[in-house]
């Protein structure tokens, strides 16, 4: 950390999985084990801004689940691939799953300098991500540009809710030209 502030650099981004981060009452099987996770975030977090380094979580969400995830909730299931399903952000639920458990982790970890997101990427995170849209009765109907503003919305509300200081960076990385 000091060798990074020596060359100039002020922030770093850190890989996460949300459903690891924070308990949900809609999805009771997010969040165990949480606590353990946040703690030792914050003294990651703390440790670097001793030397005047930021940690910023990278948001690659929602993330895809298995088929048995939504046995009880069809209405949250979404494009396929390779056995997952995206959690479908067309979805009032999970877009509120998402700003609630970030709100969680920013208020838990409040030196969090922020969030940077990708939404189209190497992984599942929502009906337009990674092609196979046409299998979503709900995003195939929708702009690819409603949805992935829709993922960005609810990421940089549930971070302004937990820490109106903390800034959320969209990144757009893999999108193609019609998102």
């Amino acid at each position: 950390l000091q060798r990074l502030r020596q060359v100039g650099v002020n922030g770093v981004w850190l890989h996460v999985t949300l459903r690891q981060l924070a308990p949900s009452k809609q999805f009771p099987e997010f969040g165990e084990g949480c606590e353990k996770r946040l703690a030792n975030l914050r003294k990651l977090v703390d440790r670097a801004g001793r030397y005047g380094v930021k940690i910023y979580l990278y948001m690659n969400e929602p993330r895809a689940m298995p088929e048995s995830c939504f046995a009880r909730r069809p209405e949250m299931k979404g494009t396929p691939e390779q056995g997952y399903f995206a959690m479908c952000t067309s979805a009032p639920q999970v877009r509120a799953w998402i700003s609630q458990a970030l709100t969680h982790v920013f208020r838990e970890v409040p030196a969090l300098g922020g969030v940077f997101t990708i939404t189209a990427s190497e992984n599942l995170t929502n009906c337009w991500s990674r092609g196979g849209v046409e299998h979503c009765p709900r995003c195939s109907k929708r702009s690819p540009a409603a949805v992935i503003a829709e993922v960005n919305q609810a990421i940089a509300a549930g971070v302004r809710n937990g820490n109106p200081q903390a800034k959320t960076i969209v990144w757009d990385w893999a999108w193609r030209n019609d998102l």
